[in-house]
């Protein structure tokens, strides 16, 4: 199994899960007031949220039970899911 990479659509961020589906690393690509962040899944049922941002900057984090079963990549300027944010999110890519 390879790591696997993608960018947002519109190409202000990015995200990188390592091969062993253990690690993830969420980049914010431009000098602006959005952040990027990614709501990922795991093998165990959890579902956790990071961000980077604003501007350039990337965050990582990792799974200690389970593996990286599926990602979704979002930016606006505010990706929290909770409470009627506003954010813009790419398909949710499942491994």
């Amino acid at each position: 199994m390879e790591s696997w990479k993608a960018r947002l659509m519109n190409g202000n961020g990015s995200v990188e899960i390592s091969a062993d589906r253990k690690d993830i690393m969420v980049c914010g690509l431009e000098a602006d007031k959005d952040f990027v962040g990614a709501e990922y899944e795991t093998t165990y049922g959890r579902t956790i949220n990071i961000r980077a941002g604003p501007g350039r900057q990337c965050v990582s984090d990792s799974v200690f039970f389970g593996r990286i079963r599926s990602v979704m990549l979002c930016h606006g300027p505010d990706v929290n899911p909770e409470g009627g944010s506003f954010r813009w999110c790419d398909p949710r890519t499942t491994f």
